[in-house]
């Protein structure tokens, strides 16, 4: 996706997620999506906090950990 469409469909994920209630105070969003989908949508959601336990790795790295987190649920 162009920019242009990233900032888009972040701008349109932001409203969706309010309509639902997700963005209220008190909330803490952590990111299991890689840095496409989070470079803008975590920027409209700033004010918020927010963690990123996969900061860093790759795709496949990102699998693993996934992995590995729900074998131990």
């Amino acid at each position: 996706m162009s920019s242009q469409k990233k900032k888009a469909w972040a701008q349109d994920v932001f409203r969706q997620m309010k309509k639902a209630g997700v963005v209220r105070p008190g909330v803490q969003f952590v990111w299991l999506a890689g840095q496409n989908y989070k470079k803008n949508l975590g920027l409209l959601l700033s004010s918020f906090p927010q963690r990123d336990p996969m900061k860093g790795l790759r795709m496949g790295e990102r699998l693993s950990w996934l992995s590995k987190r729900l074998s131990d649920v």
